[in-house]
């Protein structure tokens, strides 16, 4: 009997201690225009906002040192048409890692062939570093509601290169400052 009286006072005290909390959740959103169109303009291949960068083929000699850097490639993405113009002031690109990103800022090589990145750069062939975004520039959207970004892509030796494939991946997001 005292040990169901002991059990019954551990209870209530147990329960005596509980207390109920209450707070509140804020809900934060924004509504955007529609996002604009985009289409690649490059020499390599894709649909929609997804597209691949075709390199030249490069004689592994011409890259025979850390720093050497092959014949850089350009590439665009064009913002809004003719059709669906976008009704945005600027553009620029955020380059965000899809897991090629290396500490240097460039584009670590997937592929077979060693000591080589690419390196991604501006219209004025200044390196972008893929980490900060540093180098990236806004781009007007003219009165039609056009807007081209241009890059070029390049070999960059981190050391004497072997032969073999290279190919990397990298995720783009556009923003409208």
């Amino acid at each position: 009997m005292n040990r169901n009286i002991a059990i019954v006072v551990a209870l209530l005290c147990a329960s005596s201690a509980v207390h109920a909390q209450q707070g509140t959740i804020t809900f934060v959103g924004q509504i955007v225009q529609e996002t604009c169109v985009v289409a690649p303009a490059s020499n390599g291949s894709g649909d929609g906002p997804d597209f691949t960068v075709h390199l030249p083929s490069l004689s592994q000699r011409a890259l025979d040192g850390a720093g050497k850097r092959g014949v850089a490639m350009p590439f665009h993405v064009v913002v809004g048409s003719n059709e669906r113009p976008c009704r945005q002031h600027n553009v620029r690109a955020r380059f965000v890692d899809a897991g090629d990103n290396n500490t240097a800022g460039r584009l670590a090589n997937r592929g077979t062939a060693a000591n080589v990145d690419i390196v991604v750069q501006s219209a004025q062939q200044q390196d972008i570093n893929l980490n900060s975004n540093a180098g990236s520039l806004m781009v007007p959207i003219n009165p039609a509601g056009v807007g081209m970004l241009g890059w070029s892509a390049n070999y960059h030796a981190t050391a004497a290169a072997s032969a073999g494939s290279v190919t990397a991946r990298l995720q783009y997001l556009l923003d409208y400052p």
